[in-house]
């Protein structure tokens, strides 16, 4: 259920009450949509139920006894037998109205649409899922706890490389060092091999020489740029294909510390004493001392930007025999040693099984995985499925059709506390393949139509041929094809479903299992591949649509039985990318249609019995019962007075479905440095200086940093989404470049927000060492103020990757000239210090109409009574207000306010109060 995963269900628009079919309408067996009061959506189905139609009684079939193959020029078993219907007489009103019931037409001033048709119809609906995103995950409250689906598609960025995150940032991406074309020559322990030579190098389970492709060779080699590259090391290397097959070269043995070390003028964090050190280091003396020296020749650059528009992963590149190197799965051994890439986590398949072929059970469903397997054609199936659904080719069609797509799944947000089960129903379009028509292009294609691709690792038998334009190896082609072929015909003979075969043979299975069984879990699918499409650069056309750049094709090998990993190096750093990724699922179906109406009229009626005769209903011509062949033309029943025969012919039907699973625009971005330490100071002279001595911090783990600029906004957002960050999350991952620049910001009014320093920006200073790659650790800012007045400042660091760090807290400085005498006085403010208090103003300026001001015999001093002798505490209340003898104090005046347009009235009581003030 929704607890581990999404699921879904695909359902064909065919299987819905008010289709096509009608007849299915009529009788039952059809899906449709219930919503509740919370517009959530539910498929139910109706049972088969002849009975509740208003015009027939039963159905009956015989499709064992009558039951024949319907052609024998097709591999696909297809089977045709009749059926009979039979009409409730008491509902039934005349021979005319049961041809109008079933073909359609007007009886009476009633308008019927007809229960019969001889289109084609599929029967395609199957249960699926969908893993939950990071993200989600990390949203949910307790559901987050049961989810074992999930989909991650981020980055690591693990070191900083200068000179080859600058190189490549103008490269195109097929054209940046791929990380798995290393590893293919890297790690192999045996001969690398090139030439036309390739007896006993094509053979998937041998152990000798291996064969690689030579131009890709030259793409990693840098056109032999890595021999020159060794000889400046002082190495003579006079075989350039050992070159990358002992770790990159081996040309570094520079003594390293544990710890953060400096690599080709990057930075990094390795652990000495640790097998992959040498690695690591190789590794990126390759890249910066290497790759931006030494730049590709123009066909080597022509050849890769093509082959590498498709990436493949076919089951040699998963698991092997003999000495082919697993690059798919054993990728992640080294990817920590590569500077930055894009990674993928998302479940292949749970286990294998052991049931019987295509048989629904436990555990995944392999049955055309085995099949591809033991005929080493995963090879051939992955490029046929690329150029399928590239649309590369004539010879096979896409279509694009629409089904009901049924999402079971729990959503939540970071601002609610509480998990939602959700339901929906939709129309959505998918793109589907027929199965045998791609087989049967591949079997008959036997010559690549294309070659931008590349299978990665050695050269195999079956990558040759999957490769060949000449037709040199169109009988490993042919055979491969042709056993998938004949294992799935023989899956298909033996195709059960809750131990009922789907076609009629030695079982009995009835017509109401055709039309309306299987709704139990659905028709038999399996998951066969993966597709990683990449989309990005810049926009093209009116509307500035990015392009895919590159696609990853995985196969679903029965030994995926974990979770698929892939890794993307060829990424700009700061580059907005989109990914999105589908999954192939083949689908067994049915088709089916009815044909050769026969219906019956009453011809006589005696004692109880009806005698009846069949007619074709287009042309009122008589025809024989296929029902009952011995009756001819006529029948006779004591029970039923309208019968229709017609003929169902039956069909399996096996199409690919392109399932979107998820997809995810992100960036590839260094982690923000750490805070700051500040100690303000002043200079005691007339210079007006003051200044903050500036220390960088300790990593510590904190949200990310406060925005202060517009770009701040995004670049947080951007973060948090690669990252698959909630907004309040720590971040865990110090930054992988140094702490470069230190930004000062200082504004003269007290802020009411950290974004008030937005543009105020007053000093940037680079602590870049000269003639080094290491920056200073501490600072001196300094500054002339004006005295008497004061200033507000923030600090913050930003690294290499102009990342930037958490802010200071806000000092307020002022520099207080007291005659002559200058001092400095600093305070902190914190971001509670920022907020400013809301308040309704309760009054209306009066536009000064009306001034009550006493007058000054009211508020003059009297003195009459006080004696100046005696200490002025004991005279004040000798002391009054007022020397008029009417004084105005402590009464109450009413004044009245008479409008000149409206004559309203307002009166306002005024009392004159006045208090002693001791100080």
């Amino acid at each position: 259920m929704a607890e581990e995963k999404k699921d879904i269900k695909i359902i064909d628009l065919n299987l819905f009450s008010g289709s096509s079919d009608l007849f299915r309408t009529a009788v039952g067996g059809y899906a449709y949509i219930e919503e509740d009061s919370e517009d959530e959506a539910y498929i139910s189905w109706s049972d088969y139920s002849p009975t509740d139609s208003s015009y027939i009684d039963t159905i009956k079939s015989k499709h064992v006894s009558l039951g024949e193959e319907a052609s024998t020029e097709t591999i696909i078993p297809t089977w045709k037998w009749p059926m009979r219907v039979y009409g409730d007489n008491e509902a039934v009103y005349s021979d005319n109205f049961w041809k109008v019931y079933w073909t359609g037409g007007t009886f009476g001033a009633v308008a019927y649409g007809g229960i019969y048709s001889e289109e084609t119809y599929d029967d395609y609906w199957f249960e699926n899922s969908l893993p939950y995103s990071k993200l989600e995950v990390n949203t949910l409250e307790g559901a987050a706890d049961t989810i074992t689906n999930k989909i991650e598609i981020s980055y690591d960025y693990n070191f900083y490389l200068k000179d080859y995150q600058n190189y490549v940032a103008n490269l195109s991406e097929l054209l940046i060092p791929n990380m798995y074309l290393i590893e293919q020559f890297a790690r192999s322990a045996a001969r690398l091999h090139f030439g036309d030579d390739l007896d006993g190098a094509l053979v998937e389970d041998d152990n000798a020489t291996r064969a690689y492709d030579e131009t890709i060779w030259d793409f990693v080699a840098l056109d032999d740029g890595i021999l020159e590259a060794l000889h400046f090391s002082g190495y003579a290397v006079h075989n350039a294909t050992y070159a990358l097959s002992s770790d990159i070269g081996g040309y570094l043995t520079t003594p390293l510390e544990e710890g953060k070390v400096h690599l080709g003028r990057g930075t990094g964090y390795i652990h000495t004493n640790d097998d992959d050190t040498l690695y690591t280091l190789n590794l990126h003396h390759y890249l910066t001392g290497a790759v931006p020296l030494f730049p590709l020749s123009s066909s080597t650059t022509s050849y890769v930007e093509n082959a590498l528009q498709n990436i493949m992963f076919d089951q040699n590149s998963i698991s092997s025999e003999g000495n082919l190197m697993e690059n798919f799965v054993n990728m992640g051994d080294n990817a920590p040693a590569y500077p930055f890439y894009v990674k993928f986590n998302f479940p292949a398949r749970a286990e294998t099984t052991e049931e019987e072929p295509l048989t629904v059970a436990a555990g995944d469903s392999v049955y055309f995985a085995e099949a591809f397997q033991n005929n080493n054609y995963s090879t051939k199936f992955l490029k046929t499925l690329k150029e399928a659904f590239n649309e590369e080719v004539d010879g096979i069609s896409i279509a694009s059709e629409d089904y009901v797509m049924w999402q079971n799944y729990f959503s939540s947000s970071a601002e609610e506390d509480t998990d939602i089960k959700i339901e929906t129903a939709e129309n959505t379009s998918f793109r589907t393949l027929d199965y045998f028509d791609l087989l049967t292009y591949s079997y008959e294609n036997y010559e690549s139509m294309t070659d931008n691709c590349f299978f990665v690792g050695e050269k195999t038998l079956t990558r040759e041929a999957a490769m060949d334009t000449t037709g040199t190896y169109r009988y490993v082609n042919s055979k491969n094809a042709l056993g998938a072929l004949r294992d799935t015909l023989t899956g298909l003979a033996s195709l059960t479903i809750d131990s009922k075969e789907i076609f009629p043979s030695d079982s009995d299975l009835s017509f109401s299992e055709l039309i309306g069984g299987w709704r139990d879990d659905g028709k038999y699918n399996e998951t066969i591949a993966y597709r990683v499409e990449k989309i990005g650069g810049p926009g093209t056309g009116d509307s500035k649509t990015q392009n895919v750049l590159q696609n990853f094709w995985i196969y679903n090998s029965t030994n995926l039985t974990d979770d698929i990993n892939l890794y993307d190096s060829q990424v700009k750093y700061g580059e907005e990318y989109t990914y999105n990724v589908y999954k192939y699922v083949i689908v067994v179906g049915v088709k089916y249609r009815f044909s050769d109406l026969a219906l019956s009229r009453t011809t006589n009626e005696s004692e109880g019995t009806y005698y009846l005769e069949f007619y074709d209903p287009a042309t009122d011509e008589l025809t024989d019962s296929l029902f009952e062949p011995d009756e001819g033309t006529s029948a006779a029943s004591d029970e039923y007075k309208y019968m229709a025969d017609f003929n169902v012919t039956a069909q399996p039907t096996i199409k690919i479905f392109e399932i979107p699973v998820y997809s995810k625009t992100l960036k590839v971005l260094d982690h923000p440095p750490n805070g700051l330490n500040l100690n303000p100071f002043f200079f005691v002279d007339d210079s007006q200086i003051i200044g903050f001595k500036v220390n960088y911090e300790t990593f510590v783990e904190r949200e990310f940093p406060t925005a202060i600029t517009e770009a701040d906004v995004e670049l947080e957002e951007d973060y948090l989404i690669a990252n698959d960050m909630l907004g309040g999350d720590d971040l865990t991952i110090e930054s992988r470049s140094l702490y470069r620049y230190l930004q000062a910001y200082r504004l003269s009014e007290f802020p009411t927000a950290y974004t008030d320093f937005d543009e105020n920006l007053v000093s940037t200073t680079d602590l870049i060492i000269e003639d080094s790659v290491f920056t200073l650790s501490d600072e001196i800012f300094y500054d002339m103020i004006n005295t008497n007045q004061k200033y507000y400042y923030l600090f913050r660091a930003l690294n290499e990757n102009l990342m930037p760090g958490p802010r200071s807290e806000i000092y307020e400085a002022e520099l207080i000239n007291d005659g002559g005498y200058t001092y400095g006085m600093f305070d902190l403010f914190f971001e509670e210090d920022l907020e400013v208090d809301v308040f309704t103003n309760p009054s209306v300026a009066f536009k000064k109409l009306i001034q009550l001001q006493p007058n000054m015999s009211q508020i003059e001093l009297d003195d009459e009574n006080v004696d100046y002798d005696d200490i002025a505490a004991n005279q004040l209340e000798n002391m009054s207000l007022g020397t008029t003898d009417e004084l105005i104090w402590d009464k109450t005046f009413k004044i009245r306010l008479t409008s000149k347009k409206t004559g309203r009235k307002i009166d306002l009581n005024v009392t004159y109060k006045y208090e002693y003030d001791s100080n």
